[in-house]
């Protein structure tokens, strides 16, 4: 039993290697300064396919395995972390978003994977962590406007 990288395994991590310090290591500095994520560094990201691993492939996704994920996690988070987190979030994310409405997919999932939009999570509350099975922060519809009834963290 062999615990080493495939071939095809090994060319995908020097790709995004490669695409990681070639693309988004210059302004890594400056992004992390400002605290903003530029659109154009997504389209770029999209691109490659990394915002689709494991995204349903009818809306431009790919299957891969869960070590591709890894090392496509690994390699951007090398140069810029905050870039491999989006990633990170999508690849659990879309198992999840299996229980979306149809429509509400067709919507979302492409301009995500295609880097247009982006999905946001805010599951940490000071209470109870990242504890999801205890969260008190609720959002009810009221005319127009969600209110938020409590308070998150590290969203």
């Amino acid at each position: 039993m062999s615990f080493g990288l495939t071939e095809a395994q090994e060319m995908f991590r020097r790709t995004v290697r490669d695409f990681a310090q070639r693309e988004l290591g210059p302004g890594v500095k400056e992004r992390d300064r400002l605290g903003h994520l530029p659109k154009g560094v997504l389209k770029r990201m999209a691109a490659m396919g990394l915002l689709g691993l494991n995204a349903p492939e009818q809306y431009g996704g790919q299957t891969v395995e869960w070590v591709t994920v890894g090392i496509a996690n690994e390699e951007v988070g090398a140069v810029d972390i905050n870039l491999s987190l989006p990633m990170t979030l999508l690849s659990a994310l879309w198992t999840a978003f299996d229980l979306a409405s149809q429509e509400a997919q067709e919507e979302w999932v492409p301009r995500v994977v295609g880097g247009e939009a982006l999905f946001c999570l805010a599951s940490t509350e000071p209470s109870v962590g990242s504890d999801v099975a205890n969260l008190s922060c609720r959002a009810f519809h009221e005319g127009d406007y969600y209110i938020l009834n409590g308070e998150k963290t590290s969203v």
